[in-house]
C-alpha cells in the first residue's frame, strides 16, 4: 500500500499525462497535419525542463535521398551548372550525394533514385579537361582480366584494345606511334609514365590512341642541375577516328630492355663456343642442345656494333627509368642523377649506407 502522499502524486499524474497500454511515462512528440511549421514548448511532469514539440507538414521518408540527384540525361545540375563532360557529372554527384546511402533499403534491391556510385580514382584526375571514361562507360585506367579488376599501374586502355600474339610480350602500347611491347602490364604502366607523361591522346575508337600534344612539360632541372621526372600523367581529351595520314600505324617492337638483353645472351653463347672450341670441349652442352659455332647475321653485326639511341637507355629490364626507384609503398620516385640498373639491391654491410654505388669498379656506400 502507498504512502498517502503517493497516492495523491500519482492521481494528479494519471490525471495530467494520457494512459498508454505499455508505458504510463510521458508520449512521444506527435506530427501534425497542420500546413504552418511551428513548434511549442511541452513541459515534462516532475521535472521542470521545457522540450520542443514538432508540429506541423513535415513527413521524413526512409531511403529516399532528400537532395534531387543529378542524372546523365539532364543538361544541368541541381546548381544550375553545365554537365558536358562525363566528370562534370561525377563532380555533381559527389557534391549533391545524400550524407547516408539508403541504395538498398527497398528489400534489397537497389534504388533507381540513389546517387551513383563513384570511383576512387575519379577525383585523382588533374586536369579539368581530361576524360576519365571511354565511350563504354569503362574508365580508362581500369582493366579487365579474365573477369577480375586488376590495376593499370598509370596505363591508359581504350575500347577494343587487344593483346598482341606474342609470349613474352602480350601488352602492347595502344599508341599508334609508339607500339612498344612489355611483359606485364606493370611494366606497360612505368612505360606510360615515362615516355607518354605529360601527353594529350585521342581514343581512335579502334583500340589506338593518337598523341596530339603535350599538356605539360616532362623534366624540370633540379637544384643540382640533372633533369628530374615530372608526374604528369598522360590523359584523353578527344575521342574519333582521325586521319591515318598524318599518324600512321607503327610496326608492334619490343621494348628497348628486351632488345638489348637478347643480344649479349648471342653473344655470351658465341664467346662460349670459342672457349669450347678452345678447350677441346666439343661435348659442351645447355639447356638448347650442344653448343655450335656459327656466323653472326647481318642485323646482329649491326646491333652489336652500332650504338643504339639515347631513347632507348630510358627504363631497365624490368620496366622502371633508370633514373627512378620505388619506395616502400612502390611508388616511383626520383634517385637524383643516380642510375639504378635491374637486380639492384640495397647492401646491408655496413649500418646506416644503404646504398651501394652499382658501377662494379667504384661499389662505395652511401647514406639516405
Amino acid at each position: 500500500m502507498l504512502p498517502r502522499w503517493g497516492s495523491q502524486a500519482q492521481r494528479a499524474w494519471q490525471e495530467t499525462t494520457p494512459s498508454s497500454p505499455e508505458s504510463h511515462g510521458p508520449s512521444p512528440p506527435r506530427v501534425s497535419n497542420s500546413t504552418s511549421a511551428r513548434t511549442r514548448p511541452v513541459s515534462t511532469p516532475g521535472s521542470g525542463i521545457f522540450s520542443p514539440q514538432i508540429t506541423g507538414g513535415f513527413s521524413p521518408q526512409v531511403g529516399k535521398s532528400s537532395t534531387p540527384t543529378p542524372m546523365f540525361s539532364s543538361a544541368r545540375t541541381t546548381r544550375g551548372q553545365a554537365l558536358s563532360k562525363p566528370h562534370d557529372l561525377v563532380s555533381a554527384s559527389v557534391l549533391h550525394r545524400s550524407d547516408t546511402d539508403h541504395s538498398h533499403d527497398n528489400d534489397g534491391q537497389p534504388d533507381e533514385s540513389s546517387a551513383m556510385s563513384v570511383p576512387a580514382y575519379a577525383s585523382s584526375v588533374t586536369d579539368p579537361q581530361s576524360l576519365v571514361f571511354a565511350p563504354s562507360g569503362r574508365p580508362y585506367r581500369q582493366w579487365n582480366e579474365s573477369g577480375q579488376v586488376i590495376s593499370t599501374y598509370g596505363a591508359l586502355f581504350p575500347d577494343h584494345y587487344m593483346k598482341w600474339k606474342h609470349e613474352e610480350l602480350p601488352w602492347i602500347c595502344p599508341v599508334r606511334s609508339c607500339r612498344r611491347l612489355f611483359p606485364s602490364i606493370s611494366a606497360l604502366g612505368n612505360h606510360f609514365k615515362t615516355v607518354h607523361r605529360g601527353c594529350c591522346l585521342n581514343d581512335n575508337l579502334d583500340g589506338t590512341f593518337t598523341e596530339l600534344d603535350k599538356y605539360a612539360d616532362r623534366t624540370k632541372p633540379d637544384i643540382n642541375g640533372s633533369l628530374v621526372l615530372l608526374p604528369k600523367p598522360p590523359i584523353v581529351v578527344s575521342t574519333g577516328l582521325m586521319s591515318s595520314r598524318g599518324f600512321p600505324l607503327a610496326a608492334p617492337e619490343p621494348h628497348a630492355s628486351y632488345q638489348e638483353n637478347t643480344t649479349p645472351k648471342k653473344r655470351a653463347r658465341d664467346d662460349a663456343n670459342d672457349d669450347a672450341s678452345q678447350h677441346g670441349c666439343a661435348s659442351w652442352d645447355d639447356d638448347r642442345g650442344p653448343a655450335s659455332r656459327r656466323r653472326l647475321s647481318e642485323r646482329e653485326k649491326s646491333v652489336a656494333t652500332s650504338d643504339p639511341p639515347l631513347q632507348r637507355l630510358v627504363t631497365s629490364h624490368s620496366g622502371h627509368p633508370y633514373i627512378m626507384w620505388p619506395d616502400e609503398s612502390g611508388v616511383l620516385v626520383t634517385t637524383y642523377g643516380a642510375l639504378l640498373p635491374h637486380g639492384y639491391k640495397l647492401d646491408d654491410s655496413e649500418p646506416g649506407r644503404p646504398w651501394i654505388c652499382p658501377v662494379r669498379s667504384c661499389q662505395h656506400l652511401f647514406d639516405l
